[in-house]
């Protein structure tokens, strides 16, 4: 990688931190320059604005959460694990790990919602379908393997479970307090055990 390739690497890196943190709008110019040690200038020779940079980092705090549960999983993980390590990530995420201020998606999306025209909007849309998507992906395979009752709808269940941990995650966030999460992922581990023939 080439030392201006390093810098922009590293622009987005810490700005994503604080970007998750803090939130995208309440971020300051200056918050990133005396995170990175740069000048406006420096910055801007990377990022034709703000927003580029919003957007790049967001995928970067993102990218960074899903490294994170797929370390944790296997390509011999049945479906049950991949659901169970799911909502252990989500657990992490109540201690700012494997990023400061929680899950990425869903902060852009509440602070993106009361935004006019949002750049960052339409990317966090994107990203939350992925996420949906592959939890339904998940549940299905296990359908058809016969994990899980033939009957299940896959894509109503993915959306009750990251509705359930987002809503924990936020409770959590409020009240500074990790038993909200804590207990919906405890109350959904029992709740997964249902599905299971």
């Amino acid at each position: 990688m080439r030392k201006g390739e390093k810098t922009r690497q590293r622009i987005i890196e810490k700005s994503a931190q604080i970007f998750n943190e803090k939130g995208y709008y309440q971020t300051s110019l200056s918050d990133i320059m005396n995170e990175t040690g740069l000048k406006k200038g420096g910055i801007y020779r990377y990022f034709k604005d703000k927003n580029e940079l919003m957007i790049e980092a967001f995928y970067f705090a993102v990218k960074k959460v899903r490294n994170f549960y797929l370390e944790k999983t296997t390509l011999e993980s049945d479906e049950l694990t991949l659901l169970k390590t799911f909502f252990e990530v989500f657990k992490n995420l109540a201690n700012d790990i494997p990023i400061a201020g929680g899950c990425p998606i869903f902060n852009a999306s509440i602070e993106m919602d009361c935004q006019q025209d949002s750049d960052i909007l339409p990317h966090a849309q994107k990203t939350m379908h992925r996420l949906i998507e592959m939890i339904t992906e998940i549940i299905e395979s296990g359908r058809i393997k016969g994990t899980f009752h033939s009957e299940l709808s896959a894509k109503e269940q993915a959306i009750f479970f990251i509705s359930s941990l987002e809503g924990g995650l936020a409770l959590t966030k409020l009240y500074k307090d990790s038993k909200y999460l804590l207990t919906v992922c405890e109350n959904l581990e029992k709740y997964l055990q249902t599905l299971v023939n």
